[in-house]
């Protein structure tokens, strides 16, 4: 598998550097991972260990180094401190140095990539962690009494610190509300996650945290925004350019929504780089692949579909080796049956339509009042304590409640805008994508890793110069690739349906505008109440086959619940049972979550996690 980590004893008590070896060498994530084509490196330092572990033969990106003055260098994932000319893509690492010099801790904070990355000066004995812009490669750590400890895998950083594993009840209510944690925080007590663009510290008896970059909007509503889309469409071209080189067994994973295709419209000519759809059996996704084919015609890519099955009970302790259970688990089945047998690097569609508006639903937010309102009342559980108060135990919810709520107000704080538009995108930028999307099986799996374009640091900072008006409904986006692949404006919109109009409107509008879009939602919402309610997206239809085909899953939750007296002091059992026979059955259940699916898989991700970690 694809891990880094290492600890640093405080009293300098180090461990034995056989037993890291062994103890690295015999973790396994899937219970069909060879083990003769491991290759596993251990450092030790003057305070602890560094230890990274890859497959021969795989482009596992990670790096590994000792120079001559005994500094240690160990990454995960791709960077570059002189225009790629330090990186080598021939091995997929970066290039060795005779001499890391003193200051190699800060020139990191000023790479460029997708990387976590950790450092030790040999001279001043001191740790150093950094990883880049927005946390692409999560890194987890847990401070104890003897030392600090970290590593790129959740689980196997529970079982290397080897201190008691307790559920965390802020990143429990986190999971569920937003279907990932949010902040540093993870499901478990005592173990956080690397903020994103976090330089970290460890030595002379203290650990210091700074951020070296903070993501803000300063947006030009001088824009022209054929010009401007021109450049950023550029600027995504060169990333996607990057990325293809990474390795020559790359696939583009190809939906019919946007994300993917812009990718695909920014392969370079002779990348030859295949597309695939992850598919489930129809009528799930028939049309996700229906226009995924027509992205690929258009472009002239050789296209496939690849099947995914409900098999989440199957894998059960795999996704939480690779994962940590940090998300419901019919989303992490999804990415562990990629084609990793004939790939091992996947261009992925995320975050996509993050830092474009994706979560900007209404023209209102785009103005720069209230700004806060929206995300502060996801965290005063204002609406949801009836539908919470069904799952969770009574005791566990009010003991938690007022601390959650001020978790809600920390995390704000940490975000600088002029409109909620703003603070939104970019909460679900550097809180979101690090737990969710990047956090998935590609992150530690043995035989492939998944790339991000959009990240490219040249095109999002070209999105931050957009207006807040241009983020609704992700208007900038569809206009960039209406106007810079031309080629595809004949194929809709997947998840709507709709054609891509050219248009993008003012990037000021006057207050009429806004009260005439309020007056025409409004009767929008009077109308949809004489049509019959739609049942969802066929990626929803998707994730509740995932688990309702699964009956060993949902039989197997149920014995958990019933069978663990400890779950009693976080769930209400009977509801939990009462609510998993009713999905089963296929009847209605209450509607305590945006899909009925959601509490099966977060239960399922808790309970599995507790159960491998013998919490149970």
């Amino acid at each position: 598998m694809s891990i880094i980590g290492g600890y640093y004893s405080f009293g300098r008590d180090k461990r034995d550097t056989q037993e890291i070896y062994d103890c690295v060498k015999q973790y396994r994530c899937l219970s069909n991972e060879r083990r003769d084509d491991d290759e596993v490196i251990v450092y030790e330092h003057p305070c602890g260990h560094l230890f990274a572990k890859r497959k021969t033969g795989i482009r596992s990106l990670v790096s590994a180094c000792r120079d001559k003055q005994q500094n240690l260098f160990v990454s995960l994932g791709f960077l570059t401190q002189h225009d790629w000319q330090d990186w080598d893509f021939e091995q997929g690492v970066l290039k060795p140095q005779e001499h890391y010099p003193d200051d190699y801790a800060d020139r990191l904070t000023r790479a460029e990539g997708q990387f976590s990355a950790v450092y030790v000066n040999n001279r001043s004995r001191a740790l150093h962690l950094v990883n880049d812009r927005f946390g692409a490669r999560p890194l987890y750590y847990s401070v104890m009494d003897d030392g600090f400890y970290f590593c790129s895998n959740l689980f196997f950083l529970t079982q290397f610190c080897g201190r008691p594993i307790e559920l965390d009840p802020i990143g429990m209510l986190q999971m569920y509300l937003f279907s990932n944690t949010e902040g540093p925080y993870t499901h478990l007590k005592h173990f956080e996650r690397l903020s994103p663009a976090t330089h970290l510290t460890v030595g002379n008896g203290t650990i210091q945290q700074r951020s070296y970059w903070t993501m803000k909007f300063e947006p030009d509503f001088g824009l022209d925004p054929k010009a401007h889309a021109e450049a950023t469409f550029s600027q995504l071209q060169k990333s996607v350019r990057l990325c293809a080189r990474l390795s020559p067994r790359t696939l583009l994973p190809l939906s019919g929504g946007l994300d993917s295709r812009i990718i695909a419209a920014c392969l370079p000519e002779d990348a030859d780089i295949p597309a695939a759809t992850m598919a489930l059996q129809e009528p799930f996704f028939d049309t996700q692949y229906a226009v995924a084919s027509q992205v690929a015609q258009a472009l002239q890519l050789q296209h496939s579909a690849h099947t995914i099955h409900p098999v989440i009970s199957q894998n059960a302790e795999a996704l939480i080796r690779l994962v940590g259970g940090l998300c419901g688990l019919q989303h992490s089945v999804k990415s562990a049956q990629g084609p990793f047998d004939r790939y091992d690097l996947f261009l992925d569609g995320g975050p996509g339509g993050v830092p474009v508006g994706s979560y900007v639903s209404h023209m209102y937010l785009t103005l720069p009042r209230n700004k806060h309102d929206r995300l502060l009342r996801n965290y005063t559980l204002d609406g949801r304590l009836e539908h919470l108060r069904m799952l969770f135990d009574l005791d566990f919810l009010n003991n938690i409640i007022m601390p959650f709520r001020k978790t809600g107000e920390r995390l704000l704080e940490q975000i600088e805008g002029e409109t909620a538009a703003e603070i939104i995108t970019i909460w679900k930028m550097i809180y979101r994508q690090p737990a969710f999307t990047y956090a998935q099986t590609p992150h530690s799996h043995p035989y492939g890793t998944s790339v991000y374009p959009h990240l490219g640091y040249g095109y999002v900072d070209l999105l931050l110069k957009v207006p807040p008006l241009w983020l609704f409904n992700k208007r900038f986006y569809k206009f960039m690739i209406y106007h810079c692949a031309p080629n595809l404006r004949h194929i809709p919109y997947a998840n709507t349906g709709e054609l891509l109009s050219g248009r993008i409107g003012k990037a000021r509008a006057p207050m009429i505008d806004y009260k005439l879009y309020a007056l025409k939602r409004r009767m929008g919402v009077a109308f949809r109440k004489f049509i019959p309610r739609r049942t969802g997206t066929a990626e929803s239809a998707g994730d509740i086959f995932l688990v309702q085909s699964d009956k060993a899953l949902l039989a197997e939750l149920r014995d958990m619940l019933m069978e663990s007296p400890g779950m009693r002091d976080y769930f209400n059992v009977s509801f939990c049972v009462d609510y998993l026979n009713r999905f089963e059955a296929g009847g209605d259940v209450p509607k305590i979550a945006f899909s009925p699916d959601h509490p099966v898989g977060f239960l399922a991700a808790i309970l599995y996690t507790c159960r491998y970690t013998d919490m149970l």
